[in-house]
């Protein structure tokens, strides 16, 4: 199984690409969303990597697709600033698993 990122930014992108993962920036919602399915229908891949400024701004679409639970598996990592939201982590084990960690 392959992987891809979605990137916001050309500079996650390339250290992506540096690790072997094949990848593309997308500037605005329209091509996030249009990436985001492409490689959601993409029999070939496995995972599918998104930064998280591309997580918020296309949130529902991610969602949707967790929740129906079928490959590719989404995982969300920080762009190339950090991690912005402090809480995601939490947010994330609560949200999956029903536990709240302090």
């Amino acid at each position: 199984m392959k992987s891809v990122i979605i990137s916001a930014d050309n500079v996650t992108n390339l250290g992506m690409r540096l690790a072997g993962i094949t990848g593309l920036v997308a500037k605005n919602e329209a091509e996030m969303k249009r990436a985001f399915k492409a490689a959601t229908i993409d029999d070939t891949l496995g995972v599918v990597i998104i930064t998280e400024e591309v997580f918020n701004t296309i949130k529902n679409e991610v969602t949707k697709h967790k929740d129906k639970g079928k490959k590719p598996l989404v995982v969300t990592i920080p762009g190339r600033n950090g991690l912005e939201d402090k809480d995601f982590l939490m947010k994330y084990i609560k949200g999956s698993i029903g536990i709240k960690v302090d």
